[in-house]
């Protein structure tokens, strides 16, 4: 069964681009606890593009099997990573369970 967040993401001002959430292509990481424990997800819809310094909404699917996702609960914060670098500051807005990706 697949699982989705929605994420309420500010894109730090130091950003060269815009993130763009729909079309499938943006997958970065999630730095979560004080830990910082990395967990992927696949950007799957949202907002067309949130420029740098401004905040978006982000569909996203939770998307490797035997990581423990958890940790994402409803109003955790947390930041978005590409590599070693914090892009955006994120709040989880709410996480569902669907069978397809297809009704989100």
């Amino acid at each position: 069964m697949d699982e989705f967040v929605e994420l309420i993401v500010d894109v730090l001002d130091y950003r060269n681009f815009p993130i763009v959430p729909r079309g499938g292509y943006y997958r970065p990481h999630l730095s979560v606890g004080p830990d910082h424990e990395l967990m992927g997800i696949h950007c799957v819809d949202g907002d067309s593009s949130i420029a740098p310094g401004s905040c978006g909404r982000v569909i996203a699917k939770l998307v490797y099997p035997g990581v423990d996702y958890s940790p994402l609960q409803p109003e955790v914060e947390c930041d978005m990573v590409e590599g070693p670098h914090v892009v955006a500051r994120v709040r989880l807005m709410k996480r569902w369970s669907e069978e397809t990706s297809q009704a989100v």
